[in-house]
């Protein structure tokens, strides 16, 4: 991403801070267009891609999201930029659009700021509550984009993405 995301509604980019992710791939990018076409792309650290599909969304699905999003307003509320301490880890870069807006986020190791029953000490509290409470309202709406998905048989988590169905022909 990093750049004007002409034409499309939903993007979501999973990549090392240094070194690799797992097996030979660093890092993998989701993008959803306007049309419902899906690109899914896999690269290595250097940017080199290693993979590359296309998929088409059902009109239905498509507008699930497009709903989902525009349900979500205060996405475009959020800094574009999330720092939450971490300073190794994997990249999370989210791109949402609605309504004629659109916000590009950025956030290191963001699955940390979910709750999952951990105690977050006071201290990391006070100088990030503000940050956790941000990634929640991202990784919420993601949750959900994720959920509408699976629904059509592509399942999106913040570390992989992995479908059954078999690749359209790539667009020209």
């Amino acid at each position: 991403m990093g750049r004007k995301m002409e034409n499309f509604i939903f993007a979501y980019k999973s990549f090392a801070a240094c070194n690799c992710l797992s097996d030979d791939t660093d890092g993998f990018e989701l993008l959803v267009r306007e049309d419902g076409l899906l690109k899914y792309q896999t690269f290595t650290f250097e940017g080199c891609a290693i993979d590359l599909a296309f998929y088409k969304l059902r009109p239905e699905t498509l507008e699930k999201i497009k709903n989902t999003m525009e349900a979500h307003a205060e996405i475009f509320e959020v800094n574009s930029q999330l720092r939450n301490g971490s300073m190794d880890g994997t990249f999370h870069q989210f791109l949402f659009t609605a309504a004629g807006k659109e916000r590009e986020i950025l956030a290191l190791n963001i699955e940390n700021s979910m709750d999952d029953q951990r105690k977050i000490r006071k201290a990391y509290r006070k100088a990030y509550g503000e940050t956790l409470r941000q990634e929640r309202i991202v990784l919420n709406l993601f949750f959900e984009i994720c959920a509408i998905l699976k629904e059509e048989k592509y399942e999106l988590a913040l570390d992989h993405f992995i479908t059954p169905r078999l690749s359209v022909q790539r667009p020209k």
